[in-house]
């Protein structure tokens, strides 16, 4: 078998009539993917794209509105049970994909097949809200990956410097798309709407002195803000801040699967963006989550040891126009603490509940005080 029976496979998919029905085409599916060895990655990403979007098509309009094709559907299913049954059959690609990957000569298809798998189990990230049992299950299966940490959490910094960089350094770039993608938004769909962002040198090399710059040169798979790898959650803040919330609270992992020689506050850093998109969510429930991914990482860090080193900013009267390294340090030196202590407060005030008011207040004192003194109050004054 190979890529005509993978396409046979994948075609064959719309025509289950139950959930018996794709589980064997699953099997097919993974028994063509096997004896695919050049470029298997693409074919990896074709596969799990279209099982997921085949899947998640047949949950119930009760859960998902929207869905037009549901209805004449044979049979519906919950999203938990699409969750499960995707799982199902990515569950043996982790195994197969990690088995090759580690004997491949070439890193970059080994790291692509490993980045595809990931932004599957991202995108079942994205789709679990409760269920505290699937959501250990795909934390497991993302640690499996073989991909570092960091690198995953790296993803949204690096995302929001790329923007800055772009707008700084090619202000015709700028548009409304990008505006959309930053933690103001309250959801990803903004983010996949982004067209021929690669077809200017210009942009192709700020994206690649960025990841540079990040150590993401060699995860190519997830640098991608259009095309497919894009569009099931390469870049999802949802599925990413789910995993990170799952991970750092989960009973067997929590934060010791944080490798101890990175700095605390490195990681308060990076999870820090995701906290502050999920707290600025209008979901209720998410916003706790966010507080309380906070929370945990600020209790590995010390007290009154956090410097920042935050510039006030441009000033906008001032021509000079600044290099693309000037401006990457610039972004590094920005201020990041304000907004997010600004959005904790908007969440303490619009909280009914006196209890979550409380618990956010406390989250907000646990983050004040990881502030080194005199950074503390320079940096309330700058926030008043």
């Amino acid at each position: 078998m190979g890529k005509e029976e993978l396409l046979d496979a994948l075609a064959g998919l719309p025509a289950a009539a139950s959930i018996e029905d794709l589980r064997a085409q699953f099997a097919v599916v993974h028994e063509a993917l096997s004896d695919i060895q050049r470029k298997r990655w693409k074919f990896l990403e074709d596969a799990c794209s279209v099982v997921l979007r085949q899947v998640f098509s047949l949950v119930s309009n009760d859960e998902i509105d929207g869905m037009s094709d549901v209805d004449s559907r044979e049979f519906t299913i919950s999203t938990q049970e699409g969750v499960d049954l995707c799982l199902q059959f990515i569950e043996p690609l982790i195994h197969s994909t990690v088995l090759v990957a580690d004997v491949l000569d070439d890193e970059q298809e080994a790291v692509s097949q490993r980045g595809v798998v990931i932004a599957a189990l991202l995108y079942l990230f994205a789709k679990v809200s409760k269920d505290s049992e699937i959501k250990s299950r795909l934390v497991a299966k993302v640690l499996l990956c073989g991909v570092e940490i960091h690198v995953i959490l790296a993803t949204l910094r690096f995302r929001e410097e790329l923007i800055e960089c772009r707008r700084a350094l090619l202000p015709s770039y700028e548009s409304d798309s990008e505006a959309e993608s930053e933690l103001d938004s309250d959801d990803d769909e903004g983010l996949s709407e982004h067209t021929g962002e690669f077809e200017s040198e210009d942009t192709q090399w700020i994206t690649e002195q960025v990841a540079k710059a990040w150590g993401l040169t060699k995860y190519r798979y997830f640098l991608q803000t259009s095309g497919q790898e894009y569009s099931f959650t390469a870049w999802s803040y949802r599925g990413i801040g789910n995993f990170v919330h799952a991970m750092i609270t989960d009973e067997q992992h929590g934060v010791n699967v944080m490798p101890a020689a990175v700095s605390p506050f490195s990681w308060l850093f990076h999870i820090a963006a995701y906290a502050h998109y999920m707290i600025h969510s209008k979901d209720h429930q998410e916003r706790l989550c966010g507080l309380e991914v906070l929370r945990v990482i600020c209790d590995v860090c010390p007290n009154d040891k956090l410097t920042l080193d935050a510039e006030r900013g441009r000033d906008e009267n001032n021509d000079t126009s600044l290099s693309f390294r000037q401006q990457a340090a610039s972004f590094r030196k920005r201020d990041w603490m304000s907004p997010l202590i600004q959005v904790i407060t908007n969440a303490m005030v619009a909280f009914p509940e006196v209890n979550d008011r409380s618990s956010t207040l406390a989250v907000l004192k646990e983050l004040v005080s990881k502030i080194a003194v005199t950074d503390r109050y320079s940096k309330l004054i700058l926030f008043s």
